[in-house]
């Protein structure tokens, strides 16, 4: 976030160390505003339909996916997360913006990239939007869960 210096930013939720967290590692940054405080689903996915880029940083999972990402790209913005195996898997470079931790301008070459391109942005979107319905809806979820426990258990 603070490479992202060239725009505003958002950010909903408490850290791990609570609401003072997010202020002490970004509050000096006169472009980003910290909102303390819980936020519910409902007004995290009204936030993100009113968004163009969503940021998902949760570096602690190297193989797994989180809902920011995905509820993202449902909702029409751009997902922005650091790069692993399970990204990687559905994903390739240019349908999701990925970031290694220390690449900071590329992170901020690649944000600037597509918001100043609305029309890449969008189909790029679209593109992950159908990624999303075709492999990671909760009815998929569960068809796999029920898969691996028939191969496993029966």
């Amino acid at each position: 976030m603070k490479s992202l210096r060239n725009y505003s930013i958002e950010i909903y939720g408490v850290t791990r160390s609570g609401e003072r967290g997010w202020k002490e590692y970004v509050g000096i940054y006169p472009n980003i505003k910290v909102h303390p405080g819980e936020i519910s689903i409902d007004e995290a996915l009204d936030l993100m339909k009113r968004s163009k880029i969503v940021l998902n940083s949760v570096p602690s999972f190297q193989n797994g996916s989180h809902e920011r990402v995905l509820n993202g790209f449902l909702t029409g913005c751009m997902p922005v997360t650091n790069d692993n195996s399970f990204w990687r898997e559905y994903f390739e470079e240019g349908e999701l913006i990925f970031y290694k931790h220390g690449e900071w301008e590329k992170i901020n070459e690649s944000v600037a990239t597509y918001l100043n391109d609305k029309q890449l942005r969008h189909s790029s979107v679209i593109n992950g939007q159908k990624v999303v319905l075709e492999n990671h809806t909760w009815d998929q979820r569960a068809d796999r869960f029920i898969q691996f426990f028939n191969s496993e258990y029966f």
